[in-house]
Order: structure tokens, then C-alpha cells, then sequence
């Protein structure tokens, strides 16, 4: 099985644990680097790599805006058939929204440190560099992008798996206007486990308690 199979199958395809060529070539991508698959038309499968990857870089970042401005099928300037990516994706979600005028929506689900904070973080980063082009919508992305950062802080902690786990359910929206030029955003947490404030003698306590002890010494 290759990974144009995979892509080819049906949106509704439903994959059985037990399918040993699929874990192959999940497997196979994993050790070249690859941890994104593609499953039918509108499915990225994440493998999280536990690791820095050269592939993740504002370079890339750049280059699958600028491929997505362009054409997202065609060859343009040698980048062609994108390779399936966490940008591809944000990239096509976005023009999708542009040229069908209807919002869009991208949903993030697996286990506790597979990765759905991060892949979060870099699709939000490719949403609002396709979307930002004055000083007035960059400082709107700075605000995006801190108010993230300080969420993430109260609300990320060590686990068992994982030095940052995220704790909480999120749901992010982006506003854009007519132009596809971002104007806002809406961010709800829910489900914070407690359990860390109140009995953080049994689970390690939120990053930001950590960072306020480390920036008093």
C-alpha cells in the first residue's frame, strides 16, 4: 500500500487496528521523517515524531502559503504535489473557505501526547500568515498568538508521557473578513483538570506555577 492508496480511499473509510499494511506504511513514513499521512480527501493522520523535524520551519511555513496562493495542484517554482503536511492542510482549509465563501472547521482528536496541541499551534501559525498583510492584521496575529501562549501556560502540564500535555478541551475560532484578511478570534477552554490545583501532590501542577517560581529565583 502507498501513500496515493491511502489518500484515494473514502473519506468514510473506517480502518481496522489490525490492518497490518496500513501500521506498515504508517511505520515506514515515521522512519523517514514523514509523520503526516493523508486518509481519503479531508483526514491528516498524525504520527507524532517526539521530535524537532526539518520539515516544520517558517521556510516550509512560507513556501505552502506561497504554493497555495498559486495553485494548490500544480507545479509552481518546484514545488509541486505537496507532500501531505500539517501547512498543506491549513492551506487548502483556508482557500477552501475563500473561494466557497462558508466557514471551515478543523478537528484535532487523539490520544493524550500524540500531538493535537502542536498540530494545532502550526496550523493556527499557517492560517494567519495566509491571512495577515498590513501592520494592523500582524498586530492582531501577535495578539492571537499571545493569548495562546499565556492559555497554553495556565493550562499545560507534565504527564506521565509527555513534558506538555495540554489538560483541556479548546475550541478556537478565527474571524476573517471578505478578503480573507484576519479581524479576530474566539478561544473556549474546557474540561481543566482541577485536580492539579487542588491536589497537586498527584499530578504535577500547570507550567505557569512552575514559570512564576523559576522567575522569582
Amino acid at each position: 500500500m502507498s501513500v496515493n492508496n491511502l489518500a484515494q480511499l473514502p473519506d468514510d473509510a473506517l480502518l481496522e487496528d489490525t490492518n497490518e499494511e496500513v501500521c506498515q506504511l504508517l511505520h515506514d513514513r515515521f522512519k523517514q521523517d514523514k509523520p503526516y499521512t493523508l486518509l481519503g480527501n479531508h483526514r491528516l493522520i498524525v504520527v507524532n515524531p517526539y521530535k524537532p523535524l526539518d520539515l516544520l520551519n517558517d521556510v516550509t511555513l512560507q513556501a505552502y502559503a506561497n504554493h497555495g496562493y498559486k495553485d494548490l495542484l500544480a507545479a509552481t517554482d518546484g514545488f509541486a504535489a505537496p507532500e501531505p503536511h500539517v501547512y498543506e492542510l491549513a492551506t487548502r482549509v483556508y482557500f477552501i473557505m475563500r473561494r466557497r465563501g462558508k466557514d471551515q472547521g478543523i478537528v484535532l482528536s487523539g490520544v493524550s501526547g500524540s500531538g493535537k496541541s502542536t498540530t494545532h499551534r502550526h496550523i493556527l501559525n499557517e492560517l494567519l500568515l495566509l491571512s495577515t498583510h498590513t501592520r494592523r492584521e500582524d498586530k492582531v496575529r501577535q495578539q492571537i498568538v499571545s493569548v495562546n501562549t499565556i492559555v497554553d501556560a495556565f493550562t499545560t502540564a507534565a504527564t506521565t508521557d509527555t513534558t506538555t500535555a495540554s489538560r483541556i478541551g479548546k475550541f478556537q475560532s478565527l474571524q476573517f473578513n471578505e478578503r480573507g484578511r484576519i479581524v479576530g478570534s474566539h478561544l473556549a477552554v474546557y474540561l481543566l483538570d482541577k485536580f492539579r490545583v487542588t491536589r497537586a501532590q498527584t499530578a504535577a501542577n500547570y507550567h505557569v506555577f512552575h514559570q512564576l517560581l523559576a522567575g522569582t529565583s
